[in-house]
């Protein structure tokens, strides 16, 4: 495989700015720039390229973001289903109409066949490839959802009640004493889990989030449209744990294994039930919905600690968590640098933000929710099913963000793991039903 790139004439430097700090430049009339967090130090361009195999000549697009203060470029192409797999001895040829160009290049690193790529001097015309890094797996099949109707052949027989509106779809309730719980269907499908590291990070990405990798859920689920509340926790154990104490807020300082607990007396109660806690795996995909971006309404930008208008909508975080607080017993909220000046903050009652697409609230912020399995380490393998470590030293998985959360930690992709006798006022959990 050879990349080709022109150099520029005295007169393109001029025109583009270029210096001899070893960045690559691109004359702006070529392409489309688009800012990134950074304030601009690392513009990201999109750059035409024709990709010569076998003797045809199919166009495509490649992204390309320039880290000048790194001397280096990364080249990320666009997916694109009918180029298919770029095999070893293709030719890339990055261009507007003919040739991209290089100044005093040092480095350039491309991921876009998996392989490193060097320039062999800074007045080189060619720059050809090392294999510093093993090709890439190909791309994950593109997000499948279950179409079939999971009321199709009548309720489930521990459903109390079941409908369909039109904002949601189907619907199915259980009740416990006079505290009544919907469950939405969740369908069976595939997703990618995990946040991008390449070619734009999420703002607050770990590293434990990636790498993306595709994830098969293999059978649909009810999962509850709402963090338990302290009504039904009241109901079915005849305690509150809570430190904001409301029947409408979720319940809260409850461990693990007080989960667990609960769950079994609620399936004692409802027979059939079988309630569980959701995997990690189930958990995100339930979050995502169908969606792909840092939040299930789209990207997020964080102005501040607690400062992301994105969320406002959807979640109570550390920037919103105090507005109209109507306890009077709140904790103290006075962080600075948040969305909204108050003084005290804590739960909210569920469902007063905006649902995701499948008829969830509260999937982030408000409280953290605990998992059912422990925190595992993502590889680019694709996975069925899969499931963190269970042994009983594993730090359980919480996910979602809570109230008392920068607004970094309230991202569909946000994951972290604790000890299953821990519990905090920021941390609840939701139950999911086969």
């Amino acid at each position: 495989m050879q990349v080709f790139l022109k150099r520029l004439t005295a007169n393109e430097l001029g025109e583009t700015g270029a210096n001899t700090r070893g960045e690559i430049y691109i004359p702006r009339s070529y392409v489309s720039f688009f800012p990134d967090p950074s304030g601009g130090r690392n513009p990201t361009a999109i750059v035409p390229f024709e990709w010569i195999e076998d003797g045809s000549i199919r166009g495509s697009t490649v992204r390309l973001t320039v880290y000048g203060n790194k001397n280096e470029a990364h080249l990320h192409r666009v997916p694109d289903a009918a180029l298919g797999t770029a095999q070893s001895g293709d030719i890339l040829r990055i261009d507007h109409n003919g040739d991209l160009f290089q100044s005093t290049i040092i480095a350039v690193s491309s991921r876009l066949y998996g392989n490193a790529v060097r320039l062999l001097d800074k007045n080189a015309a060619c720059i050809t490839t090392t294999d510093e890094l093993d090709p890439p797996p190909p791309p994950p099949p593109p997000p499948t959802i279950e179409t079939r109707h999971p009321l199709l052949e009548g309720p489930p027989v521990w459903a109390s009640g079941w409908g369909e509106d039109e904002d949601f779809g189907p619907f199915v309730e259980i009740r416990i004493g006079q505290v009544k719980q919907r469950l939405r269907w969740i369908p069976k499908g595939s997703f990618l889990m995990g946040s991008p590291e390449k070619p734009k990070k999420e703002p607050g990405r770990n590293d434990n989030e990636g790498p993306q990798h595709a994830v098969t859920i293999s059978n649909g689920f009810w999962l509850f449209d709402t963090p338990v509340t302290q009504e039904l926790y009241e109901a079915v154990t005849g305690e509150n744990p809570s430190r904001f104490v409301s029947p409408k807020r979720p319940v809260e300082q409850v461990g693990w294994e007080e989960s667990r607990s609960f769950l079994e007396k609620l399936n004692d109660r409802v027979p059939g039930l079988e309630a569980g806690l959701p995997t990690e795996a189930e958990w995100e995909y339930a979050c995502r919905a169908g969606t792909t971006d840092a939040l299930y309404t789209g990207a997020i930008d964080i102005i501040e600690y607690r400062n992301a208008p994105a969320l406002d909508p959807i979640a109570w975080y550390g920037g919103n968590c105090g507005v109209d607080f109507d306890l009077d017993d709140g904790a103290d909220a006075k962080w600075g640098k948040q969305q909204y000046d108050f003084e005290q903050g804590g739960t909210r009652e569920v469902g007063k933000k905006l649902a995701n697409p499948w008829g969830l609230y509260d999937m982030l912020g408000n409280v953290y929710e605990w998992c059912d399995d422990g925190l595992r380490d993502y590889s680019e393998t694709a996975e069925r099913d899969p499931r963190g470590p269970s042994e009983a030293s594993a730090l359980r998985v919480i996910r979602g963000g809570s109230w008392y959360s920068l607004a970094l930690l309230v991202r569909a992709a946000y994951r972290r793991g604790y000890s299953p006798e821990f519990r905090y006022y920021s941390l609840g959990f939701r139950c999911r039903v086969p």
